[in-house]
């Protein structure tokens, strides 16, 4: 698999004179709205051929002779019906799925938000009412109304990342028995136009000769101790010890070790990132390797799908992929810190930083 950066995780990019670029015309915003118009022109339509269904259905009944007598309208011609009630089951469709596009629109728009932050707490009124009607039955015997304080995670300012102008970045690549495909892995990093700073090979309980094949390269191997979580568990170790100790000038470049990146990925995304202090990671587009059959065909297809849906959401992602993606160290920090208050998982044990 050979990855390409493309995809941007970040916030809208404001131009000279603070006005948006066309991410503000023609992004999430101006789909969003058209969406709605279309959604609402759908529903109109189908509520009227609706009721002309009706109307024809109305006219068709026959009037009844004997008004105490109840007659069932077996003699109405439905077959004048069959246009109008088509037409109205298609307007629901189509209101149906331009809702959801809609939805999913007004979510990008919230996520790359420039003043995006985490939301207030809910009065404790509505939260009761939310964890009612929203929260499984077997959970609302829990007490969620108090909660913990929310963690101090200090960001940098403007002002401390004005300071940075040339970013060091540090590769991890988690392996597990990659002895076949580690070495050409190491090749695409060493045939970088921007060579990264330090590669770092994270062997997790390897039986074969992936140790060695690292070390022919020339770069740092570390082994896991105990790790019984796979890829994220090797990552974790490492980072506990890389992050503590990386100033605002540190990035983390986390990839496969059955990967490899064109020889422009580095120059290309450690330039973006050094260009723009409100982007915070830069990940891959994939083009997989040729052969696999039918299967191989599939996996290619399913690539260039999210090619086409990251361009449609303008090179911005809601996810990066750990195929290849450079990321700010006091970012992947401050998830760390936020751990067990904010989002799922352990907390984070370290908190010495330096700059």
């Amino acid at each position: 698999m050979t990855c390409d950066s493309a995809a941007r995780l970040s916030t809208p990019a404001a131009a000279p004179g603070g006005r948006l670029t066309t991410l503000d015309q023609h992004g999430p915003g101006h789909r969003a709205a058209q969406m709605g118009r279309l959604s609402a022109a759908s529903a109109v339509l189908a509520l009227v051929l609706l009721l002309a269904a009706v109307a024809l259905l109305a006219a068709q009944a026959q009037p009844i002779a004997h008004p105490t007598t109840a007659v069932l309208p077996v003699n109405v011609d439905f077959r004048g019906l069959g246009l109008a009630v088509g037409l109205a089951a298609a307007a629901v469709v189509a209101t149906t799925f331009l809702v959801i596009a809609g939805l999913e629109t007004a979510s990008a728009m919230q996520v790359l938000r420039r003043d995006r932050r985490v939301p207030d707490r809910l009065p404790p009124q509505a939260q009761l009412v939310r964890r009612v009607l929203l929260a499984p039955l077997a959970m609302r015997g829990i007490d969620l109304e108090h909660h913990p304080e929310l963690p101090a995670i200090a960001l940098p300012g403007a002002a401390e990342l004005a300071a940075v102008v040339k970013l060091r970045c540090t590769v991890l690549i988690p392996a597990h028995d990659e002895e076949a495909v580690l070495g050409v892995t190491l090749d695409s990093l060493a045939a970088q136009t921007r060579r990264p700073d330090r590669v770092l090979v994270i062997a997790d309980n390897c039986t074969d000769a992936t140790v060695e094949v690292a070390r022919s390269r020339g770069v740092d191997v570390v082994e896991t101790v105990g790790n019984t979580e796979k890829k994220a568990g090797a990552l974790n170790q490492q980072l506990a010890r890389v992050l503590p100790t990386a100033g605002l000038s540190d990035v983390v470049l986390v990839m496969d070790a059955d990967s490899t990146i064109t020889p422009d990925f580095l120059e290309v995304a450690l330039g973006l990132l050094e260009e723009d202090q409100d982007l915070i990671a830069v990940g891959g587009l994939f083009y997989g390797e040729g052969g696999g059959g039918l299967i191989g065909q599939f996996q290619r297809n399913e690539y260039t799908r999210y090619q086409r849906i990251v361009a449609r959401k303008l090179n911005r992602v809601f996810v990066l992929t750990g195929t290849a993606s450079v990321i700010r160290s006091y970012a992947l920090r401050a998830v760390a810190d936020a751990r067990e208050m904010l989002i799922p998982g352990l907390p984070a044990t370290s908190t010495t930083r330096s700059r």
